[in-house]
């Protein structure tokens, strides 16, 4: 270790010395020390992190802004977090990014209407005229103090193009009425939304083969935190062996064009798109003659794949879709896609509206590609897992979960461990464990697998002795024979007895929730299963095909499995092909389940269409592949790539998307703190960028502070009247400002985030100490009521001072802060009455009489978590002196 090093350690060992020595001289007196309406919670890790930010002299957002952005992104459940200087600059980026010309038909324009509230604080309503739009007031309901929602039809008008409200002191609005509202008339809601993209396809991942949905493949790109990033594709059209094989006798049988064909498919090694080039045909025409081809081969069992390097991945935007359901299968693409479709025996190339009027059919082709690994080490799949109780540590022979906190009551070396290096037996008996949990088990407070029969059961409990260190393992049983069941609507009686075995063990949850999935619509065949040899990919496959999930008729492959997880499905369909080279297709989609039926040969693929259906506001991406011109989905459809297929009447920029943001501040006064500080939450990865761009002078650029060349196009781009190849980190988009956050502030932000969790109970122990307190005085007070199906982290404890109360909000509030208890009032109250806004223009729909009666009667104390027992029960002795008097 370096001499700069060993100073660093010995400063930051100071300053947790410092912070104890500081602290003792912190004592709160009743009546003499103020009891703040707010106030920031921290330690000595706030401390050590911003010195040691500090030492890193990185002025600008770094590391720490980066660890932030992720862990509060993984917290809030979102995809995306962006960071800035404050929460008021977070609101001016949410709006700002409204307005950009890349959003097209969705941009916000001057002297559009955005729907809000008069109640609350300037910088929800500045942003919308700084932007030059019109706000549109609502009025609020008392006890929640939230936006009226009855009212958001009458404010609707041809030039309502946005919904900004607050959740007014952390109390949520009616988002699930506003989100139906905004989804019905295509508006702007502010607010976190997830919409997962549901396509799935093959790809290989530093060699690991996996199944993800489109979107996380671009959410891997974008990420670039790996070596190399494949995805199955259509590439060689014949087996070498075929080629190799060709008789004099079969040659004779084929046309010249054919010849040329076998010929360059040779000479370039299955380059299709250099065959295609040299002959001087169509693609269409290439693929019918390869048709015609194996036809007379008498080949129809696989088109070879191969493995293409992802050169790129595209966000399009939103788009519609058309949902194509034959009776093997389905998929979606949008109206100009390409695909290969199957015509009386030829292949050819059409796109999506051309297959829709001729009710053509698709192509199933095969992955022949089989890994041979025989031995698995399950450290690299857990390895940095953590959570607020404990995180995954391994060595050369075990592998256990090391809590942080004083969770386990045992001896160290009694903690369940389990064998981190699997083959042989051992391999054998984890696919097998993995198998009946993806169709037997589940996760929640603890791992379960049940079964009707017993055997089974004892087995699971022999196989995970035989993987951990676990000495005895829980069974039990539920007579069902008495109940009904209702399965697609159709009732019957039951007539099992279920066996249960049940681990209650935190490692054991995390080994098969984070490989196997967590829930039934999150299931998958873990990544490690593809990567086998044939023997423990079929074990795998066996005991999955055994449980309840799954309907055996007669022949291997005569069964329909049942599944709510997309992804299950797609690694199931993976497996037949990889386990049995048979055409299979799937997702005939019922409700929230999708069947896959094995197709066994080709006469399968010739059935008709059942189903055309048109889909609204799905999220569309476009992949670039290295050398070929088609890659495979996991679902087994060839589709015809092109760069321009997906959204191409745009030229590649973005289409007019609908999407949400949620906006945090994190000043000092807030649920967590930076000093100064705030974030944008969202899903939708073009708003994203357009933050960024808002937040960074508004550069078309998006790298990172110290970065260049993310987009690998630097000196390539043609934007505006500039030069081609101006240099993209000088080149701006949009008219925005510099509003990053600095690493000093991130640095708090990472240690006050760990705290996060405590912050928001005590907030809510303390809120509902004050609920009991002023219920005995509920004649006088309208108190805070709790949004319907909330759980709000409250931000103060607002009361509202009732006509026929025998004192003023006045008396009450000078009470309380000559006794050393501070209020506050709920902001601005009526912002139309603030004399900042005279003159400005606006609409009002209704009258505002519930904000007035906010602005004049209503005040707020304290509930965060600085705000001891002790105080409480000063604000307790207060508050009943004061009724007591009158």
């Amino acid at each position: 270790m370096g001499t700069a090093e060993n100073i660093r350690k010995d400063v930051l060992k100071a300053v947790r010395k410092y912070y104890q020595e500081a602290k003792k001289r912190n004592t709160y007196i009743p009546g003499k020390t103020l009891i703040n309406y707010a106030g920031r919670i921290y330690d000595e890790k706030e401390m050590v992190n911003l010195v040691d930010a500090s030492l890193d002299f990185w002025l600008t957002a770094g590391r720490y802004a980066r660890e932030f952005e992720q862990k509060l992104a993984d917290f809030l459940g979102v995809k995306y977090t962006v960071l800035t200087n404050s929460g008021s600059s977070a609101n001016l980026l949410a709006i700002s990014a409204l307005t950009s010309p890349l959003l097209k038909e969705k941009q916000l324009k001057p002297d559009d209407e955005v729907i809000t509230t008069a109640c609350g604080f300037p910088t929800t309503l500045n942003p919308i005229l700084q932007n030059n739009l019109v706000p549109v007031f609502i009025d609020v309901d008392l006890g929640t103090y939230n936006i009226r929602t009855e009212f958001l039809t009458k404010a609707l008008t041809k030039k309502t193009r946005a919904i900004f409200v607050p959740h007014t002191l952390g109390n949520p609005v009616n988002i699930e009425t506003i989100s139906q509202f905004a989804k019905k008339h295509n508006l702007w809601f502010v607010e976190d939304n997830c919409i997962d993209g549901e396509r799935c396809s093959v790809v290989r991942v530093d060699g690991e083969i996996q199944i993800l949905t489109i979107e996380e493949i671009y959410e891997r790109f974008l990420e670039q935190n790996y070596k190399s990033l494949e995805i199955l594709s259509h590439g060689e059209i014949f087996k070498e062996e075929d080629i190799n094989s060709l008789s004099a006798e079969f040659n004779n049988n084929l046309s010249k064009r054919q010849l040329s064909i076998i010929d360059l498919h040779k000479k370039y090694q299955g380059d299709t798109k250099k065959i295609i080039t040299e002959i001087g045909i169509s693609s269409a025409s290439y693929y019918c003659s390869v048709w015609e081809i194996r036809k007379k081969m008498k080949e129809f069992s696989a088109v070879k794949y191969k493995w293409s390097k992802v050169k790129k991945v595209i966000f399009k935007g939103k788009s519609d879709v058309v949902k194509i359901t034959q009776n093997f299968g389905q998929t979606c693409v949008t109206a100009d896609h390409r695909l290969m479709v199957l015509e009386e025996a030829n292949l050819s190339e059409k796109n999506t509206n051309s297959f829709i009027c001729d009710k053509d059919k698709f192509v199933t082709m095969l992955l022949t590609d089989n890994a041979k690994e025989e031995v698995v080490d399950i450290a690299q799949y857990l390895e940095g897992y953590s959570q607020e109780n404990g995180n995954i540590k391994y060595d050369n022979g075990w592998v256990w979960f090391e809590y942080t906190k004083k969770c386990w009551k045992g001896k160290i070396t009694e903690l369940p461990k389990i064998k981190r290096y699997y083959k042989g037996s051992d391999l054998e008996r984890l696919c097998a464990l993995f198998g009946l949990y993806c169709s037997e088990g589940s996760c929640g407070h603890e791992l379960r697998f049940n079964s009707t029969n017993y055997s089974d059961i004892e087995m699971i409990g022999r196989y995970i002795k035989a993987i951990s260190n676990l000495k005895s393992i829980r069974t039990s049983s539920a007579d069902d024979r008495s109940l009904k069941k209702t399965i697609r609507g159709k009732e019957f009686n039951s007539n099992k007895i279920i066996f249960l075995v049940n681990m209650g063990h935190e490692l054991i949850n995390i080994l098969f929730s984070k490989l196997g999935g967590g829930d039934s619509f999150n299931k998958k065949v873990p990544s490690f299963i593809f990567n086998l040899s044939r023997k423990y990919m079929k074990i795998y496959y066996n005991y999955y095909i055994k449980g309840d999930g799954c309907r055996k008729s007669n022949g291997e492959l005569d069964f329909v499995i049942t599944t709510a997880s997309i992804k299950m499905a797609a690694g199931v369909n993976l497996l037949n092909n990889l386990l049995f080279k048979k055409h299979s297709r799937i997702i005939i989609s019922k409700g929230k389940y999708y069947d896959i039926s094995p197709v066994k040969s080709l006469k399968y693929i010739k059935k008709k269409v059942n189903k055309i259906e048109n889909i609204k506001d799905v999220k569309v991406y476009d992949i670039i592949v290295d050398g070929t011109s088609t890659f495979v989905d996991a679902c087994g459809n060839v589709l015809l790539h092109n760069c321009d297929a997906l959204g191409s009447k745009y030229k590649g920029k973005f289409t007019g998307t609908f999407g949400h943001i949620a906006t945090f501040s994190f000043y000092p006064a807030h649920h967590i703190t930076m000093g100064e500080g705030g974030a944008l939450a969202t899903n939708d990865p073009l708003l994203r960028r357009l933050i960024l761009s808002f937040r960074d002078w508004g550069r078309d650029c998006w790298c990172e502070p110290g970065h260049d060349d993310t987009c690998q196009r630097r000196f390539s781009w043609q934007l505006g009247k500039l030069p081609f190849g101006y240099d993209h980190k000088y080149t701006y988009s949009h008219i925005g400002y510099n509003l990053k956050v600095t690493d000093l502030q991130a640095a708090i932000g990472v240690a006050q985030l760990e705290k996060l969790p405590a912050f928001i109970k005590a907030r809510q122990d303390n809120f509902a100490f004050l609920s009991k307190l002023f219920k005995k005085y509920e004649s006088y007070f309208i108190l805070p009521q709790p949004t319907r199906q909330s759980e709000p982290s409250w931000f103060g404890f607002p009361l509202m001072v009732q006509k026929k109360a025998p004192f003023t909000r006045a008396d009450i509030v000078n009470c309380l802060e000559e006794n050393k208890i501070a209020t506050r009032m709920l902001f601005g109250g009526n912002l139309t009455k603030q004399p900042a806004y005279e003159g400005m223009k606006y609409r009002v729909v209704g009258k505002l009489d519930n904000t007035d009666l906010v602005m004049n009667n209503l005040f707020w104390i304290g509930v965060y978590p600085g705000i001891t027992k002790e105080k409480l029960t000063y604000i307790a002795r207060t508050l009943t002196g004061f009724m007591e008097q009158l």
